[in-house]
């Protein structure tokens, strides 16, 4: 199930006329993705990272059909461009939770413990928090390197949460949504087939005649589960299987 993926469009955003120089684009925090929790997660990224002569003026050119490289394409080569990521497990981007927000040195930067920038390579990465940026660097005096495009992508596995021969009692049992191999509850994002809410299957083991299955109250964080028979409730041993993203 894709998380989200975020674009954007940087040729006036990073650009550098300065040789052997590294400048970095990282996209707003609106382009960091979230998981809810640490799980494994694929990542994507594309870009386009070209240069341009410093001084390029096709206005002033006398005779622009006859130049070969009009839009200075040649000037390609003397750049390098490529993405870099970093990964956290754990945090928060809400300065109010910190013990003492202003002796954060940056309060606005969130409380999160990122590992290294490295440089990105696709496929699987196993964290909560995920953020890029772009690097350009200029190997030439007289070639900026700029940046044209830059797009990324997160990609989790759907999330299934299950139990088996769970005890339910009579009065129902509000179930908060808990990843499987995680002790700490944590909200969907969304269900199956882009459903809001998860989607929730329950059989009754050894049913009796006129059981029925009550959901009620579901939302990304939580659902309620009861087994009715006659309008009342009964104590039954289910499976559930909670399906989302």
């Amino acid at each position: 199930m894709l998380v989200s993926a975020g674009g954007a469009v940087v040729g006036a955003d990073i650009k550098t006329s300065v040789t052997e120089t590294i400048v970095y684009y990282t996209p707003p925090d609106a382009h960091m993705f979230d998981a809810l929790y640490a799980r494994p997660t694929r990542l994507g990224a594309t870009w386009k990272g070209t240069g341009e002569p410093a001084d390029q003026n096709i206005l002033a050119d006398p005779n622009i059909l006859a130049n070969p490289d009009l839009l200075g394409a040649a000037s390609a080569q003397f750049v390098e461009s490529w993405v870099e990521v970093r990964v956290a497990q754990s945090g928060s981007n809400d300065i109010f939770s910190a013990p003492d927000a202003f002796a954060l040195p940056d309060a606005f930067a969130g409380s999160f413990d990122w590992t290294d920038w490295v440089k990105f390579a696709p496929g699987v990465y196993v964290g909560r928090y995920f953020q890029f940026r772009l690097a350009l660097i200029s190997h030439k005096d007289g070639v900026n390197a700029v940046g044209q495009a830059f797009t990324i992508s997160a990609d989790v596995p759907d999330r299934i949460e299950r139990y088996t021969n769970h005890a339910l009692a009579a009065g129902g049992e509000t179930f908060q949504f808990t990843p499987e191999g995680s002790g700490t509850a944590a909200p969907f994002h969304g269900g199956p087939g882009g459903a809001v809410v998860p989607n929730i299957q329950v059989t009754i083991l050894n049913p009796t005649a006129g059981d029925i299955v009550s959901i009620t109250g579901v939302s990304l964080s939580e659902a309620t589960i009861q087994v009715l028979n006659g309008g009342v409730g009964a104590a039954r041993n289910v499976n559930i299987i909670i399906q989302g993203w």
